[in-house]
């Protein structure tokens, strides 16, 4: 699962297929309802305000993609027009509504979400601005609540990216603040487990064909792809991503063809797909994509192949994206939300 970064810096890219700010308070709670993180379009029932870096993930019990924080702007991106955002969103294919849980965590600097089977929710990883120390929160479909972890990893190296192994039923997490330690949490709590290859983590997701991570590493020269099953790291020697993409800006996530990583080349503005076939990336035509856009929330469903992108920001002085675009069999569709908000001079 791609990492996220709020008000401090966004590296997410958006992208191209269906159903996925900083606190100041470490594992403080924040009260809801959060009646003004929503919009609305004409006969449309409210919606998420156009936003980027949200944290987002499938719900496979429920079915339904959780979407968390994120920022939104009224004029060109700047620190003081930046507000970080800390409602919780679900989206069940056709429809948002928003869920106004008893509590939830402040909306952090930097954070990956995914689900955890073992658990039977999503698990969100992330910092307060006061803290670099992670901090790990499940929602069940009802309520946020902290996880008692031990000792956790202090973040702040990489931006954050976590996979969840199913063999090993364990959450793993890259993006500490020493560099290239591999952090795994169970049921035990959080270990570390081994260090990583050099380089910046660009993306990551479990393939279940072969019961093993794909991740993508910038090496500073190519970004090679790497098979990680537990503690145990390969590369794929002739597994370069084909095309360079703008650096900080893969989304990596499963669907039911296996590994696909999503980017915006460097020469050419528009969203690319890749598919990752076990050996080599190839590039996948998708009809009628949405335009290129940076730190969209972008989720798969490993379960029935659709992939979900909302919000993302793009250009220069710059818009910000409240739009939902959903893909099933490489057929893209606006599914609701509000076009491109453009920024006004600051």
């Amino acid at each position: 699962m791609r990492r996220h970064r709020g008000a401090c810096t966004c590296h997410m890219l958006a992208a191209l297929l269906l159903a996925s700010g900083c606190g100041n308070t470490r594992g403080a709670l924040v009260s809801n309802p959060r009646a003004t993180q929503a919009a609305s379009a004409p006969g449309q029932t409210a919606l998420p305000l156009p936003r980027f870096g949200a944290s987002a993930a499938y719900d496979s019990r429920s079915g339904d993609v959780v979407l968390f924080g994120g920022v939104t702007a009224t004029c060109h991106l700047s620190a003081s027009s930046r507000r970080n955002l800390d409602a919780t969103w679900l989206y069940d294919g056709r429809n948002w509504r928003a869920t106004h849980p008893p509590g939830s965590p402040l909306p952090p600097p930097s954070s990956a979400m995914v689900y955890d089977t073992v658990l039977g929710g999503v698990v969100l990883i992330g910092t307060a601005a006061t803290n670099p120390t992670a901090s790990t929160w499940l929602y069940d479909g009802a309520t946020w609540q902290r996880i008692s972890t031990g000792t956790a990893p202090r973040l702040g190296g990489d931006l954050p990216v976590a996979w969840y192994d199913h063999e090993e039923k364990a959450v793993y997490l890259t993006g500490a603040a020493d560099g290239t330690s591999v952090w795994s949490y169970s049921t035990m709590g959080w270990r570390r487990i081994a260090d990583r290859p050099e380089g910046t983590v660009e993306g990551a997701a479990y393939d279940s064909s072969i019961s093993a991570a794909v991740v993508l590493i910038d090496d500073g020269v190519s970004v090679q792809t790497w098979r990680v099953s537990g503690d145990s790291w390969s590369k794929y020697e002739s597994a370069a991503v084909e095309a360079p993409l703008v650096p900080g800006g893969y989304h990596v996530i499963e669907s039911d063809d296996g590994v696909l990583a999503i980017g915006v080349p460097e020469s050419v503005p528009a969203t690319r797909l890749l598919a990752f076939d076990g050996s080599h990336w190839h590039g996948v035509v998708a009809s009628a994509a949405p335009g290129p856009r940076l730190d969209a929330a972008v989720v798969g469903n490993e379960k029935t192949g659709a992939i979900v992108m909302f919000g993302g920001r793009w250009g220069s002085p710059g818009a910000v994206y409240g739009d939902t675009w959903t893909n099933i069999g490489r057929s893209w569709q606006h599914s609701s939300g509000l076009s491109a908000a453009r920024l006004r001079p600051c």
